[in-house]
């Protein structure tokens, strides 16, 4: 059998019989090494506010003020099973698996071709940014999977059936409750609406008053929220971007982003950027889907263009909060293999496509370098077994102390655990044999998805009185080990 009759053989295959296989390389993707990786700092908020009573932890949410609740209330649930890594994280793979057969039947329904829908699964099965966040006790895999289901309804109506109204807003409200980038896919849907005006006119107004109906539940919670003071929405540490990072921004869409621009990273990104000009030639202007591939690039692009533009005034753009888009970039790379009239052609910039992506997983799973979490597993559990009752554990700012508590209280409480607020140092070390100081110094990035800075005391020292008490007791210092994104200094204070 020659390779031409293998590509025809395996094409006849029937797509139901591939989306189950696919479905199933997707979620043991997102299930391998679930709980392998410590819980960084903004996993352990969220399993410290779906776990607290549920008034202190709505209260808690409102006090943070950066995302809608119903993310927390469904991790909530499973963490009655136990709150290790994997069940911390498992929610978020649940719903990124889901997220696999929705975008077969976006794929599908947006170009009436069950092979595009087939080949989009395929690619978001393999993404490693969208596996990445699917194994993150975040709401990110969460938001994009009800994207998708709005989006799902959306289409439904957009092709005249109009009984989909009722799942459209039921959708489009859980989504804004769970993150409030949603509000970009509802800005992309206008937008497209108002291009296709002629054609969709009738269907802009009742889309109107949907979008008022899935609004309006949120609406208390935005007034509870608005009387507080937010002047950055907790994302103060964003830099202005420039317009080299909407690159790095399909960089880490692609591939994840590693930083460093190396000739094989070009070589990888060039079947994204052929498969992306082929879906654009043959949904150009002229096609019979023209429209819904006008839709996708509204859908991929606006988002960022927006944030882009808004981050002008106020930096709100990080790559993790795209990932929203994700299914439309996945389905455009889908629809441009597919549009390749040559079957040897389509076949090989597939297989192009899922050999890069597949190099892109085994990053994530496996280079410590780029891709570790902060590990406050190992940094915790270092301090517990070498603590003494006559010690005191120093953390420098009150959020850190819910991961390294994770950890450290897994067992018995060996030593005294605090954080600097007012008090001084020497104040506060008195009575005590030994002090250790725990200092995060994880990477504040808007693309890497894990990166952790070299540990610099005089960086991340600000307190100068503290500075002060440091330097002078260098010479008392006993132990200093590094972690991925955590240092820890062990001090004698029994000279004094």
């Amino acid at each position: 059998m020659n390779a031409k009759d293998l590509l025809g053989k395996l094409s006849s295959i029937p797509t139901v019989g591939w989306l189950i296989p696919i479905t199933l390389l997707g979620a043991a993707l997102r299930l391998f090494r679930l709980g392998t990786q410590s819980l960084w700092l903004d996993e352990s908020l969220s399993l410290v506010f779906a776990s607290v009573p549920f008034k202190i932890s709505i209260a808690a949410i409102l006090d943070d003020g950066v995302h809608p609740p119903l993310y927390y209330l469904v991790l909530r649930l499973f963490l009655y099973i136990g709150q290790s890594e994997e069940i911390a994280r498992l929610p978020s793979a649940i719903f990124g698996i889901l997220t696999i057969p929705l975008v077969y039947e976006i794929g599908r329904l947006c170009f009436d071709h069950q092979k595009v829908g087939l080949v989009s699964a395929l690619f978001l099965s393999l993404s490693p940014f969208h596996v990445w966040f699917s194994q993150e006790a975040r709401m990110y895999a969460m938001a994009t999977f009800l994207t998708l289901t709005s989006v799902y309804f959306f289409l439904h109506l957009l092709q005249g059936n109009r009984r989909w109204w009722m799942g459209f807003v039921i959708c489009t409200a859980l989504g804004y409750y769970t993150h409030y980038f949603t509000f970009f896919i509802t800005l992309a849907e206008f937008i497209y609406l108002l291009i296709t005006f002629r054609t969709h006119y009738k269907l802009l107004r009742k889309w109107t008053l949907a979008q008022a109906a899935a609004f309006l539940p949120l609406l208390p919670w935005l007034m509870a929220i608005f009387p507080r003071e937010i002047s950055s929405c907790g994302i103060g540490w964003v830099h202005r971007p420039e317009w080299l990072d909407i690159f790095k921004t399909l960089w880490n869409l692609s591939l994840g982003y590693t930083g460093t621009f190396t000739p094989s990273i070009v070589l990888s990104l060039l079947p994204f950027l052929l498969a992306l000009l082929c879906g654009i030639w043959v949904g150009g202007f002229g096609s019979k889907v023209l429209y819904p591939s006008l839709f996708l690039h509204v859908w991929f692009w606006l988002p960022m263009i927006v944030a882009f533009l808004l981050s002008l005034y106020q930096p709100i753009y990080i790559d993790r909060l795209f990932i929203m888009t994700l299914p439309a970039y996945m389905i455009l790379l889908a629809w441009g293999t597919m549009g390749l009239k040559v079957l040897w052609a389509r076949w090989a910039l597939g297989a192009g496509l899922v050999a890069v992506m597949t190099i892109g997983l085994y990053r994530i799973y496996f280079d410590a370098q780029i891709y570790t979490k902060e590990d406050w597993r190992s940094a915790a559990r270092h301090v517990q077994s070498h603590s003494q009752p006559c010690d005191i554990i120093v953390l420098r700012n009150s959020q850190v102390l819910v991961p390294f508590n994770y950890y450290y209280q897994e067992e018995v409480q060996r030593a005294f655990i605090t954080f600097m607020v007012t008090t001084p140092l020497e104040e506060l070390v008195e009575g005590y044999c030994r002090l250790w100081m725990v200092y995060r110094h994880a990477h504040e990035s808007s693309h890497f998805l894990a990166w952790s800075q070299p540990f610099d005391l005089d960086s991340q020292e600000g307190d100068p009185r503290v500075k002060g008490w440091l330097t002078d007791h260098q010479g008392d210092i006993l132990e200093e080990k590094g972690f991925s994104g955590v240092q820890v200094i062990l001090y004698d204070l029994r000279s004094e």
